[in-house]
């Protein structure tokens, strides 16, 4: 929220400040581009070799999956959250499991979407998964 009052006067910001924010967002622009690509050739190459894939954490893909135009054949969502369970994204067929469901069910991979705690999900998940089963983090694919 916010109030406002007209004063009359007219401000111009300053054309360094306006320059120095369209290069900003021109960077966000092509870096948003660039992680798009590694997460679809990442994903592709399992999909490729008829692989799975656990997305831990599946809010933070769900825009990039429609962006890079990914099937969702073979992708299975995991979250911590028990309210997210048996849940569904807008336009995706894929309900969200558990921890248990990955557990008893690996997939082939596991993405791990989350950068703050990603790394703790990681090796949590390696105690609990066999080790055949190839764990990522999101921030390793588009290193």
């Amino acid at each position: 929220y916010c109030a406002m009052k007209n004063t009359g006067e007219v401000v111009f910001p300053q054309s360094d400040v306006v320059k120095d924010s369209i290069k900003h967002a021109r960077n966000y622009i092509v870096n948003a581009q660039k992680n798009c690509e590694k997460f679809t050739k990442y994903c592709m190459n399992i999909f490729d070799k008829n692989e799975t894939l656990g997305i831990y954490v599946p809010f933070r893909v769900i825009n990039t999956l429609a962006v890079g135009k990914l099937p969702v054949r073979g992708i299975r969502f995991f979250d911590d959250n028990c309210l997210l369970w048996g849940t569904f994204y807008p336009g995706i067929d894929v309900a969200v499991e558990n921890r248990k469901a990955l557990i008893d069910d690996p997939t082939d991979h596991v993405l791990v979407m989350s950068r703050t705690f990603g790394e703790n999900l990681a090796q949590e998940l390696r105690q609990d998964l066999p080790s055949k089963v190839n764990i990522n983090m999101i921030s390793e694919v588009l290193k």
